[in-house]
């Protein structure tokens, strides 16, 4: 009975001492910095900051600043759209909680193809193939679509610079009506006493 009850308590103590080893290895800082271009040496905004082989990350803000928590030996990747990803270790040689780092990025030059644009050797060709060109008819929809007002007041004709009359009533007469309607409506409101 005393040998099972010390074997019980030698696997307790030998699995609690792993247990504290592998949170010893596993040391978390906060590791900020600024992520810069390489070239001009300004910073990056919005760039991305991502811890490999895990769901997490961040990303710079618009001065290029980035802060987030990592543990010793993640692998983080810097990128950022128009440079090339820089793959940064964290060292097992940071001692202090917070550290600050400055990351710089190459830009990533990519060359294209050359496009020769070759136009129709007379205006006459392009208006021939533009003639000919044949375009797809439209389709119109029938019927009633819900949401949309198909019913055309036509009995008062739109203010143009061709019907300065419309435009008249439209800018004088209608304002002047409108107010008249206000105060007759304001006098019969009950007054309070």
């Amino acid at each position: 009975m005393r040998t099972h009850l010390f074997r019980y308590l030698l696997i307790i103590v030998v699995f609690l001492i792993t247990i504290s080893e592998a949170q010893a290895q596993r040391r978390l800082t906060q590791l900020s910095g600024v992520i810069i271009d390489k070239e001009y040496q300004y910073p990056l905004p919005y760039a991305t900051v991502e811890i490999m082989n895990s769901y997490r990350g961040a990303a710079s803000n618009s001065q290029g600043f980035f802060s987030l928590v990592v543990a010793v030996g993640d692998t983080l990747r810097f990128s950022s759209v128009g440079y090339k990803p820089r793959i940064f270790i964290v060292p097992d040689t940071i001692t202090d909680i917070i550290t600050s780092i400055g990351v710089l990025l190459d830009r990533d030059t990519v060359f294209l193809n050359t496009v020769e644009i070759y136009p129709w050797p007379k205006r006459e060709d392009f208006k021939d193939a533009f003639l000919a060109m044949r375009m797809a008819e439209p389709q119109f929809t029938m019927g009633l679509i819900p949401g949309i007002k198909t019913h055309v007041d036509t009995t008062q004709m739109a203010p143009t610079i061709f019907n300065p009359i419309s435009l008249f009533y439209e800018s004088v007469i209608v304002p002047i009506e409108y107010n008249r309607k206000k105060k007759n409506k304001a006098k019969e409101l009950p007054k309070w006493e």
